[in-house]
């Protein structure tokens, strides 16, 4: 984070960190004319008429249904695709973090971009890529069991993404003046108490936006368990700072990547603590 958007009296043992996890992010719209579950069942109604014209038009539907789907994370991600791949900030980030590099070939920065967030499994990018080369370059009349494939993957593809964004936690409150019991046996808190100064962390992604404040004015979060479910949540919040976090930004891009994998080892490089984060423990619920 750049140095004059650090919190200036920050004070979080990373040692001891307890965090609290709020809310669902939930499905995200389609701004589409066609959506990608239309192309999904176009290609379902071309494969069952066995025919090699279907097989084709088959196999361009489902790609067209990963593509439209493709293009409706990245906006639901807070970007716009006409300048997506002009980002600069988005290419450093996917140059930083995407790691398969055997993959490289035929894989869009859309495509890594969504695999770096966990938004879709290593063997479907493969599976895509794939089937964007064969589309694509090769005049090839497909099989019965390649196209059926190729409606799998997109099906499988649509599912598990729009999954991976509905089970996504878009808020965070964490800080380390904390107390609470566990009890082992019914693996459930009784009661936690967050004190500040702590932090709260939002992101609103389809507005390209995420915020995070410092809390030190004396409110405290109560969240009292029992067996194991929350039963009421209670505290009172004014923020004495407050960083906004857009998307043409590098934070931006760090705050997606510890929403959506959940990478908490990520939060004191995204405040600016040079910390080895190996040395971080937390407990979270």
């Amino acid at each position: 984070m750049d140095k004059n958007r650090k919190f200036k009296n920050l004070k979080i043992d990373w040692t001891n960190l307890l965090i609290i996890r709020d809310d669902l992010l939930g499905d995200f719209s389609y701004s589409f004319e066609n959506t990608p579950y239309d192309y999904l069942e176009y290609a379902k109604e071309d494969f069952s008429s066995l025919t090699t014209r279907g097989f084709i038009n088959a196999i361009t539907n489902a790609k067209r249904s990963i593509d439209c789907q493709i293009d409706s994370i990245i906006i639901a991600l807070g970007y716009e695709l006409k300048t997506f791949d002009e980002n600069r900030y988005v290419k450093e980030f996917i140059n930083e973090n995407y790691e398969t590099q055997d993959e490289v070939n035929g894989v869009t920065n859309k495509l890594k971009l969504i695999r770096i967030l966990n938004i879709a499994p290593v063997f479907l990018i493969s599976k895509i890529r794939y089937l964007r080369n064969y589309v694509e370059h090769e005049y090839l009349i497909p099989t019965k069991e390649d196209t059926r494939e190729s409606i799998e993957v997109a099906e499988l593809f649509l599912h598990s993404s729009m999954r991976q964004f509905n089970t996504t936690v878009p808020c965070l409150t964490f800080g380390s003046n904390h107390k609470y019991s566990y009890d082992e046996e019914k693996n459930s808190f009784e009661l936690d108490n967050l004190y500040s100064p702590h932090i709260q962390f939002s992101i609103e992604p389809i507005d390209g936006l995420s915020e995070i404040s410092l809390i030190d004015d004396g409110s405290y979060v109560t969240t009292y368990m029992k067996d194991g479910e929350e039963v009421s949540t209670c505290g009172y919040y004014k923020a004495s700072e407050t960083i906004r976090l857009e998307k043409d930004s590098s934070e931006y891009l760090i705050a997606l990547q510890i929403f959506f994998t959940e990478n908490y080892r990520k939060l004191p490089e995204l405040l600016g603590n040079k910390m080895d984060s190996k040395f971080m423990k937390w407990v979270t619920y």
